[in-house]
């Protein structure tokens, strides 16, 4: 749980905390060679985040539950992953996720490319690797052109939202409704009242 640390920390912090997260995801998003996501269990918020900047996304068949529910518990989703949504999934599906805070389940993940494929758990590694490993190395080049030339007009969303993001994200996340939203959330997870001061 980040919600003590949006409490707590000045905007400063907070930003430099962001800069460090979308560094993180964006290296993988760009990554020159295959990426491949082995889910093997629910995936909310920044892990769904994190398997939407690879580039192949594999799933175990069964109960997984994949959401971003971002706005509807108060957590702002930094505008740079917008993009990084928008490009895994169109516009439409990325739309649904971010404003409605949908929880989708395997099927529901096929249908909205959430997922490439859902395979029984116990073959999910192999299947992951063996799909890492379609693309051999002397194609790498060419593949991390494709992938770079695929990229391009959002890599040049993303210099824009960058700026959005810095002007404004961490206020967002650390607004008083917000705040408020966040330890309503801890209490329907955890039972008990949040550990850090929550405003009137």
């Amino acid at each position: 749980f980040h919600r003590p640390f949006f409490a707590e920390r000045p905007a400063a912090e907070l930003n430099g905390w962001f800069q460090a997260y979308r560094a993180t995801n964006l290296r993988l998003f760009t990554c020159p060679r295959p990426t491949v996501a082995a889910i093997n269990g629910h995936v909310w918020a920044g892990g769904l985040i994190t398997a939407l900047c690879c580039d192949i996304r594999l799933a175990a068949d069964g109960k997984t539950e994949f959401a971003l529910p971002g706005a509807s518990i108060g957590m702002a989703v930094p505008a740079v992953f917008v993009e990084t949504i928008r490009h895994a999934v169109g516009s439409a599906t990325a739309n649904e996720m971010l404003l409605g805070g949908k929880v989708y389940d395997v099927e529901a993940a096929l249908q909205r490319r959430l997922i490439h494929e859902a395979v029984p758990g116990e073959e999910l590694i192999e299947r992951a690797v063996a799909a890492a490993g379609k693309v051999v190395p002397d194609c790498f080049a060419a593949y991390g052109y494709a992938k770079q030339a695929l990229q391009g007009r959002t890599l040049a969303a993303i210099e824009a939202a960058e700026a959005l993001d810095n002007a404004g994200l961490a206020e967002a996340m650390s607004a008083p409704g917000s705040l408020r939203a966040h330890a309503r959330r801890y209490r329907e997870l955890k039972g008990k009242e949040p550990h850090w001061t929550v405003p009137d």
